[in-house]
Order: C-alpha cells, then sequence, then structure tokens
C-alpha cells in the first residue's frame, strides 16, 4: 500500500471518529437540555415546547434534504437551479406562517 492509500485511510477513519462525536455530544446536549426543561417548565408548557421542537426538528429534514450539496457539486448550476432551491427552502418556513397569520387574522385565534 502506497503513501497515498495510506493518507486517504487515516482521513476517512480520522474523518469518521470525529463525525461520530460530533452526532453523540450533540445528542447529550440536546438530552442534558431536554432534562433541564422538564424540571423547569409545567408539563403543558413543555408539551408545547415539545411540540415545537417537532416540528423543527421535521422542518430540517426537508431544509437539509441535500438540495444545496447538490447545487454545489453541480458543475453549470443556473440561475434557476438557486432560486427553486431558495423557494424549496423557504416554503416550508414561510407558507405556515402566511398560513397562520391569515387565520388569526378571521378567526382571531393562532394555528401553530
Amino acid at each position: 500500500m502506497n503513501d497515498s492509500n495510506k493518507q486517504m485511510k487515516y482521513s476517512v477513519i480520522s474523518g469518521l471518529f470525529w463525525k461520530f462525536a460530533e452526532r453523540m455530544s450533540s445528542q447529550l446536549v440536546s438530552v442534558i437540555v431536554t432534562i433541564i426543561l422538564a424540571r423547569l417548565l409545567m408539563p403543558s408548557d413543555y408539551g408545547t415546547v415539545t411540540l415545537v421542537t417537532i416540528f423543527i426538528t421535521i422542518a430540517n429534514v426537508f431544509v437539509n434534504d441535500g438540495f444545496g450539496v447538490a447545487l454545489i457539486q453541480k458543475k453549470d448550476a443556473d440561475g434557476l437551479d438557486f432560486s427553486s432551491v431558495f423557494l424549496f427552502r423557504h416554503s416550508f418556513f414561510n407558507v405556515p406562517l402566511s398560513c397562520d397569520f391569515l387565520w388569526y387574522r378571521t378567526f382571531g385565534c393562532i394555528l401553530l
């Protein structure tokens, strides 16, 4: 095995280790914050925080769908590609907020 292959193998293993460490530390911080919030908040308030967290997590799945990475890797990206990714990403945040605003103006209560 030559030096280039050894270096590549080391880089891959090092990258996997650091990515694993990053994900585990992120999960650990999330669990600690959840425990602290559960102790500090009333059950109804904690339920509201949990619902918002679930909504944000689902929205992040759509926002981090890989379109940005694909756009970066595309060699001949044009304005249509950039605007499509922009509109797709922002539609998941702006449409629910607009609907909630219109519902509030019509019925006087907030949906979300």
